[in-house]
């Protein structure tokens, strides 16, 4: 399985926005700046999260972007879903009769089942941990 970028960019987005000071809020710019991710491409990218309730938004002069809960109350799979949409690895179904292909289509389900676990049980707050030990390669501060 591979991540896609725009959940790759949701991700650091969301941990740059949870490594602010409570209540702080995060201009699009200054977010797109620090992530070197155009405007427009962040601006749709953070509408979509917003709808997921990932993150609350606020406009005018004090606006800006802030996480809607904390990093350890978000899961990976939360975000891979409102940035993707829903979740769909070889998730087919299992054909009858005893060939080799029956069998790899089950473990393909088995597959599908344990990545949708790690991502559910993987948080935004193990993913900034990660990225603080150097085992991330993007720098998610402002």
């Amino acid at each position: 399985m591979r991540i896609s970028h725009r959940t790759e960019q949701a991700l650091a987005a969301l941990v740059l926005l949870g490594r602010q000071a409570p209540g702080g809020r995060v201009r699009l710019q200054d977010v797109a700046a620090a992530l070197a991710v155009p405007h427009k491409v962040l601006e749709s990218l953070l509408a979509d999260l917003r709808l997921a309730g990932l993150i609350d938004s606020r406009r005018g002069p004090d606006g800006g972007h802030l996480l809607a809960r904390p990093l350890a109350a978000i899961r990976v799979l939360e975000v891979v879903e409102a940035a993707d949409g829903p979740l769909q690895i070889g998730e087919e179904p299992v054909a009858t009769g005893d060939d080799g292909m029956a069998a790899a289509r089950a473990m393909s389900g088995e597959w599908a089942q344990a990545i949708r676990a790690i991502l559910e049980r993987t948080t935004l707050e193990d993913v900034a941990l990660r990225a603080d030990s150097g085992a991330g390669k993007v720098d998610f501060s402002i």
